[in-house]
């Protein structure tokens, strides 16, 4: 449950199906700034290992730079970083009507718009201006600097490897960029042998594939990247699943999950049994027993 990631909204751009039915809140006003808010935001999270601390701000450093370093859209409860934008508060999904408490919003008041598809995120942004400022080459020389750090402190983490090969390109440093590529490949083709791969490590190597073959020059490259297609047809992701959970009193979300508890479900319903989190005993899942069985295998 990687609790990190979402509390800054990273999950964004995203680049594989699974949408979920959401709890939509009450509107929640935003105001904009630049990206470096968020870069303070990660640097101060003390649960953070320091390769994907250097990788979320290799992102997000890309990210600005995608802008030409414009500025994002934030939540002020928290300050949290919202990447699916604004809309006007009176256009603002809701679920309920108002409640008498809340506040009146202005005509031109803007509030979050959520992006509810839970997938992971794309690493590298999918469009970049022609023309980039200054600022905007200062942002890609950072993001290099933090994929090269993470690199080095992880170097089989195929998201770190991505984003250098990314940045080099981009600096026009096409020798280096393939040098990560090859490395990518390398450690990425062995997680795709099974039927069913890893949901991030599949969405990292098709992005790699659909966006870094200009980069294959020689015949061997080429071929690895006509493997690496091939396999990414024949190994499917594993795709997780949003449950609904039933909280059983009143009390803060937190207090109603386990992250590191030793249970194994299979959500994704593809025969993997593993931990990946369950709930305390103050909660419970909502699932569907149409036959009245008494037992739920899987998350499917």
């Amino acid at each position: 449950m990687r609790k990190q990631l979402l509390a800054i909204g990273i999950w964004a751009g995203l680049a594989a199906a699974a949408i979920a039915i959401p709890y939509i809140p009450a509107p929640l006003p935003v105001y904009d700034a630049p990206i470096d808010r968020a870069l303070a935001n990660v640097e101060a999270m003390s649960d953070l290992e320091d390769a994907q601390r250097h990788i979320l701000l290799g992102r997000l450093n890309l990210l600005a730079y995608a802008r030409d370093d414009a500025n994002f859209t934030y939540v002020r409860d928290g300050d949290h970083l919202n990447l699916g934008g604004s809309v006007l508060c009176s256009q603002a999904p809701r679920m309920r009507e108002p409640e008498p408490d809340e506040p009146e919003y202005g005509p031109e008041d803007r509030c979050a718009q959520f992006d509810f598809n839970l997938a992971p995120p794309a690493e590298t942004p999918e469009a970049v201006p022609h023309e980039r400022s200054d600022a905007a080459r200062l942002r890609l020389q950072r993001a290099r600097q933090h994929y090269i750090q993470a690199v080095r402190l992880a170097p089989n983490n195929l998201r770190a490897r991505l984003g250098l090969a990314y940045a080099y390109d981009r600096m026009n440093q096409r020798n280096f960029a393939r040098r990560e590529l090859r490395a990518l490949i390398d450690r990425g083709l062995p997680r795709l042998r099974n039927e069913h791969a890893d949901w991030d490590d599949h969405v990292v190597l098709t992005e790699a594939a659909e966006h870094m073959t200009h980069l294959a020059q020689t015949k061997g490259e080429q071929r690895r990247f006509e493997r690496l297609r091939a396999r990414l047809q024949a190994s499917r992701p594993m795709i997780m699943v949003t449950p609904i959970v039933v909280p059983l009193r009143d009390a803060a979300f937190d207090a109603l999950i386990a992250p590191n508890s030793p249970v194994a479900f299979d959500f994704a319903g593809t025969g993997d049994t593993r931990a990946q989190g369950w709930l305390t005993a103050d909660a419970a899942w909502l699932v569907w027993d149409p036959h009245g069985r008494g037992e739920i295998s899987l998350g499917l």
